[in-house]
């Protein structure tokens, strides 16, 4: 069986025993507990334990009667240690998300911490006493093992290995964990697709053209509107294949969980990878530029940019030099969700953080309160960094429409893809062509000059004899103008709902 070493569980705690006089830790039988488990805070993931290779994670699911509790012990991710707490009541209640994955919360109800086992041994053994909760286990690393050593998995077989991952995913929908198993004992799967896996589980598979360097990234389910990504590295070193998790969000140049620790950063969070793209330096060496997704809120999201290059083994970040001329180790932009859905009526998702492979240049949202313009900052590799190269309207926008303010509202008809922009002076501007047809094809209407006086809450156009009549923007509200109207003559001829 390509998975035999795994074994995939019921979800279950590891209960021990709180004695009056302390803290006893109930061991198992002689069975050892060869399975993984993993601790997570509500940004990140727990990579490095203690010295003696033992993960303790302590919690209580209420207030013991017991006066003589000792302080609990537990590692904080955030600080990158373990810590004492002086009052052991600081988590109150353990709720289970769904199998295997448990909040720990504490008197006011915020979510402390995330406790995640997708998987443990059938056989561990469980002893359970009072309101203590110890879980112990064996550390696990995701470090990158030599596929020759006996516990790698031979022969490889990535077909039969998806199969398996895919029934496992069936029964307990989620197979992350497994997949980054076999994925760490078998550094050829960078040459397989995983296809299914990546159209049916809650894994996102992305790979470079060159096939080099790709992303596995999932939501753990565990963060709410505030989701808690994860998201692991594998790239071709040159002379081996490597695993590793993805920590891009400090100022190291690194971005491998441990890299990023030896050069005394802390690696606690990560981020949902949205996009991987591939460029060029002049003597052809590749520059991949990884799109880090994350969202603040169900209200507030996040895009980060980062360049990377394998350099001596490592992946590592390149440089950007922005529009003030500061070297900056990512871009980005942050936005209001519900702001940019309703103005590009849900079209406009692809337009954050795009790249046009023609010209080698990466399309970055210009700076703004939360609001979107439809304006882009440009970057393109030049000596070394990416550096600003100027902004400009989006390259997927017919060039004859470049000048604009910002762009106010897409509006969709039946048969209609309408745009309506700010101009610098002032002034609206109307654009539309055939639903079937791009935003990069010639328009088929263009009228200037429109007015926000006329009718309440829209934009009205007038062409020769006819007036369009539409939206001043979308916000979502049922008491907005929310159709588009074209009269001739003063009279109505066309009303559609948008």
């Amino acid at each position: 069986m390509i998975l035999k070493n795994l074994k995939w569980p019921k979800a279950v705690l590891l209960l021990a025993v709180m004695a009056a006089t302390g803290l006893a830790l109930w061991m198992f039988s002689t069975t050892p507990l060869a399975e993984r488990l993993r601790l997570r805070h509500v940004y990140g993931e727990v990579n490095t334990l203690d010295e003696k290779a033992r993960c303790l994670v302590v919690d209580i699911s209420k207030k013991s009667d017991n006066p003589q509790i000792p302080n609990l012990r537990f590692y904080d991710t955030e600080k990158q240690c373990f810590v004492n707490f002086d009052k052991p009541d600081i988590i109150t209640r353990v709720e289970e998300i769904r199998p295997g994955h448990y909040a720990l919360y504490d008197q006011s109800g915020a979510q402390l911490y995330s406790l995640v086992m997708p998987y443990a041994s059938d056989d561990i053994y469980i002893k359970m006493s009072g309101d203590i909760r110890v879980i112990d286990c064996a550390p696990y690393s995701y470090e990158r093992q030599d596929n020759n050593s006996e516990n790698a998995e031979s022969p490889f077989d990535p077909q039969e290995a998806e199969k398996q991952l895919l029934e496992y995913y069936e029964e307990n929908e989620h197979c992350a964990g497994m997949l980054m198993d076999y994925v760490r004992n078998n550094p050829a799967t960078l040459g397989y697709d995983f296809e299914k896996i990546n159209k049916n589980t809650e894994v996102r598979i992305l790979t470079s053209p060159d096939k080099k360097i790709r992303f596995y990234t999932w939501d753990t389910g565990n963060g709410g509107t505030s989701p808690d990504y994860v998201a692991y590295v594998q790239y071709d070193n040159g002379k081996s294949v490597d695993l590793c998790m993805f920590h891009p969000l400090s100022d190291s140049r690194y971005v491998c969980a441990a890299d990023v620790s030896k050069d005394a950063y802390s690696a606690h969070e990560s981020g949902f990878i949205n996009s991987l793209y591939q460029a060029k330096d002049k003597a052809g060496n590749s520059i991949y530029i990884a799109n880090l997704y994350n969202k603040a809120s169900s209200r507030e999201g996040g895009q980060d940019a980062y360049a990377l290059h394998i350099k001596d083994g490592k992946l590592l970040k390149i440089p950007f030099i922005d529009k003030d001329g500061n070297e900056v180790l990512s871009v980005g932009c942050r936005y209001s969700i519900p702001d940019w859905y309703f103005t590009t009526d849900g079209l406009g998702w692809s337009w954050v953080m795009s790249f046009d492979n023609d010209t080698q240049t990466l399309y970055v949202p210009e700076r703004g309160d939360l609001v979107m313009t439809d304006r882009y900052d440009k970057y393109r590799f030049d000596n070394g960094c990416m550096r600003y190269v100027g902004n400009d309207a989006g390259f997927w926008l017919h060039p004859s429409l470049h000048d604009f303010k910002r762009l106010c509202g897409i509006y969709q008809t039946k048969t209609k893809l309408i745009r309506i922009d700010l101009l610098a002076d002032g002034n609206y501007r109307y654009a539309s062509w055939d639903k079937k047809d791009a935003m990069s094809a010639t328009p088929q209407l263009v009228i200037t000059g429109g007015r926000t006086d006329l009718v309440e809450n829209a934009i009205v156009f007038d062409n020769d004899d006819c007036q369009y009549i539409v939206p001043v923007s979308r916000s979502g509200n049922d008491d907005g103008f929310d159709k588009v109207v074209i009269k001739k003559n003063g009279k109505v001829i066309q009303e559609t709902k948008v």
